[in-house]
């Protein structure tokens, strides 16, 4: 059905809705590689190179204007391939993960904040808003304020959602389970991997070809069975009850 809507000309439906079609695509290709272990290539020059090549290939198809019927699929998902990539080399920048959770609130109210910041920036400098995309460091400046609100709204949204459903009482599930927050506190012995009924856990190569467990939260059941089975935290609880038993002694 996508791949009929992107090579056939269909009729616009009521508010856009011919649209999910066309894009419903992407997000099956998402729902297939979220989980899975997605390394395609490794960190070096060249697949740097290769992700700049495909990038420009999505420019230049964009500019010319060659995106319509099935090259529009095609340039689509030659500029994932090459996000992908990218995100392959940089996958450990902190900031960077941070602003792909917040990125669906950007997309969706980044347009009325960029206008706001856009206006409350030039009524002191009385300049217009063509000056703004004229002059670099001033647009730099409203693309981090908006950003930097954005983020705000984001964590705003996330406490009041979690609040209500806290009231509502629709928040009985457990805490998704944390394997570890540094390297060092994971052996990668795959242990959770193994013990996982649910198969929620899957192994993931690093830069320096270590493995380490990954949760799917999709698939997590919140049973605890990976923190028990782990070596790391068995021995942290017992040095924990060691200390605490000496002080009661």
């Amino acid at each position: 059905m996508s791949l009929i809507y992107v090579v056939l000309p269909m009729p616009e439906l009521l508010w856009g809705i011919n649209r999910v079609f066309k894009y419903i695509g992407f997000y099956t290709v998402g729902v297939f590689f979220s989980g899975r272990e997605t390394k395609i290539a490794n960190r070096n020059v060249g697949t740097g190179v290769v992700a700049v090549v495909l990038l420009t290939l999505n420019f230049f198809f964009s500019l010319h204007n060659l995106t319509t019927g099935f090259m529009w699929f095609v340039t689509a998902m030659i500029g994932v391939t090459s996000m992908i990539l990218i995100s392959q080399l940089i996958n450990e920048n902190r900031i960077l993960q941070y602003i792909s959770r917040i990125s669906l609130i950007v997309l969706c109210i980044h347009s009325p904040v960029y206008r706001i910041v856009v206006k409350i920036v030039l009524i002191p400098l009385h300049m217009g808003t063509d000056d703004v995309r004229e002059n670099f460091l001033l647009a730099m400046i409203v693309v981090l304020a908006t950003v930097l609100i954005c983020s705000v709204v984001y964590s705003l949204s996330c406490e009041l959602l979690r609040g209500w459903l806290e009231r509502k009482g629709r928040l009985g599930m457990k805490e998704l389970p944390v394997l570890y927050k540094r390297k060092e506190e994971c052996s990668g012995c795959a242990a959770c991997y193994v013990i996982c009924p649910k198969e929620a856990i899957f192994m993931v190569e690093d830069e320096e070809g270590f493995e380490y467990p990954q949760i799917d939260g999709r698939k997590c059941v919140r049973c605890y069975q990976c923190i028990k089975v782990c070596p790391f935290k068995a021995a942290k609880a017992y040095n924990l009850q060691g200390i605490s038993g000496d002080r009661f002694h």
